[in-house]
């Protein structure tokens, strides 16, 4: 008897579901490294995120995020792109003139965030508005790519555009004390700021990294997005030398050696996307470099903040507070 094909409807859920399964793995062994082969910078669209963003932002109006003491306002790049930035009050300064307000004497945090999205996103936000309760002035802005940002983001471009930012917050505040906070990727842009100042010969006060990592090829190995790959002999290296060809690496483990300025990390147990084995192997880093060997060097877990929500946190704002404290006591002692 010949062979007989089912035409059966679940015949037809079956072969449908092997020519599904077909090209799913053509399309994510074959096509994906072929791309990446043909054009490295594909890479790097998941590395910035930039492209992932939600519908109707309206970044000129921070109150349509819930920030009523906040203003936006925009400046120029050094190599002429528009960066879009936002000024928050602190809350002892609700309804103050902006444009006075930097020169206060009040703390100020220069925040730069993360992967995807823009500076709107809801667990951004969520964090201005608890550094502001503390009392701090927070100063943020969208890296080029981003959000209301013109250009198209590079590592060195992140940097450039955080320094450009930094630069105008010093202009601005006089004596007003600063310090650097990055979140996630923002840690790798943060760290690499840092040490471009204390190269410069003028550290930052102060540098907290929230959920920082070491380099991203480390991250890379604990990506969802890899996980296709990851049992596979060639691919990973592969991907992690067409992102090096790029010029991409955000390698913190290796800046952080040379930033002369305290250090303060805060991660989460349950991290899904940066586990915290990165945070304590960076934070191992600092402190065995023997240039570090005198400056504050602190790390502190918290559980059940995940990525983002470490403002969520009970101690959140006496582990922020106790850090800067010290450091501005410290500052009035010298």
């Amino acid at each position: 008897m010949g062979y007989s094909r089912d035409r059966t409807f679940l015949g037809y859920l079956k072969r449908f579901q092997l020519r599904f399964l077909l090209v799913i793995v053509v399309f994510l062994y074959v096509v994906v490294p072929l791309l990446v082969w043909l054009n490295p910078s594909i890479v790097n669209i998941f590395i910035f995120g930039n492209y992932f963003v939600l519908p109707f932002s309206d970044l000129s109006h921070p109150s349509s995020y819930g920030l009523h003491d906040a203003r936006h306002l925009q400046i120029v790049s050094d190599d002429g792109l528009q960066l879009g930035i936002w000024q928050l009050l602190p809350a002892s300064l609700s309804g103050q003139p902006f444009e006075q307000a930097l020169a206060s004497g009040k703390e100020i945090i220069l925040y730069l965030h993360g992967k995807g999205q823009n500076r709107g996103s809801k667990i951004r936000v969520g964090t201005y508005k608890a550094l502001t309760r503390m009392g701090f002035h927070v100063v943020t802005f969208d890296y080029r790519g981003y959000g209301d940002s013109t250009g198209f983001p590079t590592e060195d471009g992140l940097m450039a555009d955080a320094l450009t930012v930094y630069n105008w917050v010093k202009r601005q505040c006089q004596s007003s004390p600063v310090f650097i906070w990055g979140h996630s990727l923002g840690t790798g842009v943060a760290t690499k700021l840092a040490r471009h100042l204390s190269l410069e010969g003028t550290p930052a006060l102060g540098v907290v990294l929230q959920n920082p990592f070491t380099n991203v090829q480390s991250v890379m190995d604990y990506s969802k997005m890899a996980m296709p790959y990851r049992f596979l002999p060639w691919y990973m290296p592969y991907f992690k030398r067409s992102l090096k060809s790029t010029g991409t690496s955000f390698s913190s483990d290796v800046y952080i050696c040379e930033v002369t300025s305290p250090v303060l990390i805060i991660h989460a147990k349950d991290d899904r996307v940066i586990p915290i084995e990165l945070a304590s192997k960076l934070f191992e880093t600092a402190q065995k470099t023997p240039a570090r060997t005198n400056i504050v060097t602190e790390m502190v877990v918290m559980d059940g903040c995940g990525h983002n929500n470490a403002y969520m946190d009970p101690d959140f704002s006496s582990i922020v507070t106790k850090f800067t404290s010290s450091l501005l006591q410290n500052k009035k002692t010298v």
